[in-house]
């Protein structure tokens, strides 16, 4: 079956390219793929746009209203373009929502990880309530499509919900078989410790994700910043490991 990616890029051009790199180099699947740009403005739109054409990669350009927080503006992005280009696709296939710092490090068979599933994806816990965390989505659109996909902040039971908060409507309901997936903080890389502070951008540590398959270069957008680029030595570390997995 066919896989459509969605990467919600909000800045990082500079490491798009590896993203893309990462997934045509590991996917075992008929791979299509999206980089949804979110901005307010066009800073990064030609470089974006220039990666895409090189590459052979959709890019769609959402221009989001200022004055909210990066959770909204977030899953605004996602609800965007779900409501835009994947319910009214009429092709069914598998949907995989990506933040841009998440890379694939081995070949997976999208396919077949979600063979007898129709949602997959890390949990997030607020109190007693469980949603899906908007990093690394997998979804079968013909499972979903008559259901309320609603991806914005939630409040719900008395708990804040932030990115794809209303994804708790999904988990609560039964006819949706639900595949959780894992998530591990590594301490180290071939000598180099990822917890350190200085190497981590503050203590935003490098994931890796559904049996580490997948590095999380955790919050590559500094959105606690503004969205100003400060993370130099991080980059760095990032370039490391991706050079074992893809040309860099």
């Amino acid at each position: 079956m066919k896989v459509k990616i969605y990467t919600i890029a909000f800045n990082r051009p500079d490491i798009l390219k590896y993203q893309i790199d990462s997934f045509k180099t590991y996917i075992q699947d008929d791979l299509e793929f999206h980089v949804v740009y979110d901005t307010r403005d066009n800073e990064h739109l030609e470089e974006f746009s220039r990666i895409c054409e090189e590459n052979n990669v959709s890019l769609h350009h959402h221009i989001s209203q200022p004055g909210n927080t990066p959770s909204f503006y977030n899953s605004d992005a996602i609800q965007w373009t779900y409501d835009r280009f994947i319910k009214p696709d009429e092709e069914d296939f598998i949907a995989l929502i990506l933040d841009h710092d998440v890379f694939l490090i081995e070949e997976f068979d999208v396919s077949e990880f979600m063979d007898g599933y129709d949602l997959a994806g890390l949990i997030q816990t607020r109190g007693s309530v469980e949603y899906v965390w908007q990093g690394l989505i997998f979804f079968r659109k013909s499972s979903l499509d008559d259901l309320d996909f609603d991806f914005y902040p939630q409040a719900v039971d008395g708990q804040m919900l932030d990115s794809c908060g209303g994804t708790y409507k999904l988990l609560r309901n039964d006819k949706i078989k639900f595949k959780p997936t894992d998530v591990t903080y590594p301490d180290d890389y071939q000598g180099i410790n990822l917890k350190d502070p200085s190497n981590s951008n503050g203590g935003y540590e490098m994931e890796l994700h559904v049996d580490q398959k997948f590095l999380h270069s955790r919050n590559a957008c500094n959105w606690h910043n503004g969205l100003k680029v400060t993370d130099s030595k991080k980059t760095s570390v990032l370039h490391t490991i991706l050079s074992d997995f893809i040309e860099v």
